[in-house]
């Protein structure tokens, strides 16, 4: 699709994602931002369980409390990768 880096299915339940690179905290803020626009455009009439912004980078205090409030109030949940495929995050 044109909005979205990939979208699957496990455990009957449908994920969408967005993939953004962010190498500091100035990149995570903006990667927050077009991810949201992406995901609720894509998700706009089709039905997903989780919606889901991947980073590189732990997101700061500030940039945490913005994505608690996403998951909170529009079902948008986060990872990122803390070392070599170990992944945190809100979803968990």
């Amino acid at each position: 699709e044109d909005y979205i880096d990939f979208q699957f299915e496990f455990d009957n339940k449908n994920y969408i994602c967005e993939l953004k690179p962010s190498d500091d905290q100035n990149e995570i803020k903006y990667a927050i931002q077009s991810a949201i626009g992406q995901i609720l455009r894509y998700s706009y009439d089709k039905n997903f369980d989780f919606k889901v912004i991947v980073f590189q980078n732990k997101p700061n205090r500030e940039n945490t409390k913005f994505l608690e409030y996403l998951k909170n109030n529009h079902n948008i949940y986060y990872l990122y990768e803390e070392s070599n495929g170990i992944f945190k995050g809100n979803i968990l």
